[in-house]
């Protein structure tokens, strides 16, 4: 039966809190659920798909039909997994290859980004939205990755309560015209959570101009140059460290989770991994594998790991040689049913 969801308080389902956006309307079937929000939040484009499973099923008007529900397709998992495994070991190979050595990887002279200066979020048309009044730590929804950032002696504070952590959103929402090109909103979305000063970052969504673009109506097409989180997210880590430390320990990166991890082959992976190992989803500490393990590579891989490795590869002029040591799989807290979450553990190199 086609079901109509809807969410009243979705801190409830996800300890992620959103501005004044009740009720909201998910379309799910019974097998995946697909979250496409068409409202707009201050304004802004569309917040990005952060609920899960639960609450108030109703039946959808027979009007609606099954064409506008999304059903996971068939797919040859071995082939996946031999896919992102050997795409897992070269990004481990460009994360360990000196620059120049990494460049040839890619194809260039270098492989270090060109995107290290903060003024080109307005150059490029992405406007600020100050995420803090959104989530929370404490009270009867707090996020929940409380457990993880405990876990490796993290304090959950925000930085308005005297604590390191700040969350940033960015929306791909003005024109701009570069170089005699103008260049349409495409409402590419980006959240981040940061404590600079304890090495911590958590992607929280990652929705690039080319993935919101093919949404909007007409599609667009034409993506500003400043579209990978990998560099969005080392605009913003710059940022921090140049405020709390003049930049001198920008090096310092150890843990990016990304979460709540949503991608259907990701999730696919996660599941073949555990499989694999003999293992089964996990709240924190979760399943953890080396870097060297295939399961490990799987991870690094797929859609979810790709930005964590070219955040850390394409800037080693900043950072240093870093790479992933380790992967961890677990769950969030909280009873609802979530969707996984990823632990890339970073190192010198």
């Amino acid at each position: 039966m086609n079901l109509l969801l809807f969410i009243y308080d979705i801190r409830a389902v996800t300890g992620y809190i959103v501005p004044s956006l009740s009720p909201h309307r998910k379309e799910i079937d019974t097998i995946s659920v697909i979250v496409e929000p068409p409202f707009k939040a201050l304004n802004r484009a569309p917040i990005p798909r952060i609920a899960s499973f639960t609450l108030g099923l109703i039946p959808l008007p027979s009007s609606i039909g099954p064409a506008l529900l999304v059903r996971r397709g068939a797919i040859d998992l071995e082939k996946l997994w031999n896919e992102k495994v050997c795409k897992g070991n070269q990004l481990l190979e460009l994360m360990k290859a000196n620059d120049a050595d990494a460049g040839k990887m890619l194809g260039k002279d270098s492989a270090q980004s060109p995107y290290v200066d903060f003024g080109l979020f307005k150059k490029w048309g992405y406007e600020f939205l100050d995420y803090e009044p959104y989530y929370t730590f404490e009270g009867n929804f707090p996020m929940p990755l409380v457990s993880a950032f405990k876990g490796l002696g993290v304090e959950p504070k925000k930085a308005t309560d005297s604590g390191g952590f700040e969350c940033w959103m960015w929306v791909h929402e003005t024109e701009r015209e570069v170089n005699d090109v103008k260049y349409p909103p495409t409402h590419a979305n980006y959240i981040t959570l940061f404590d600079a000063a304890a090495g911590l970052l958590v992607g929280q969504a990652k929705y690039s101009p080319k993935y919101m673009g093919a949404k909007q109506d007409p599609p667009v097409s034409i993506y500003p140059a400043l579209k990978t989180w990998a560099d969005i997210a080392f605009l913003q880590w710059q940022e921090l460290h140049s405020q709390i430390n003049s930049g001198a320990n920008i090096g310092n990166v150890k843990y990016i989770f990304s979460s709540p991890v949503e991608n259907d082959e990701c999730v696919r992976l996660i599941d073949e991994t555990l499989k694999k190992s003999g293992n089964e989803r996990k709240k924190w500490p979760g399943v953890t594998f080396d870097a060297d393990s295939d399961e490990a590579k799987a991870l690094i891989g797929c859609p979810n790991g790709i930005g964590p490795s070219y955040f850390l590869a394409t800037h080693k002029k900043q950072l240093g040689s870093k790479i992933v040591e380790k992967v961890t799989v677990f769950m969030d807290d909280g009873k609802a049913k979530k969707f996984p979450s990823l632990l890339y553990w970073v190192a010198d190199f």
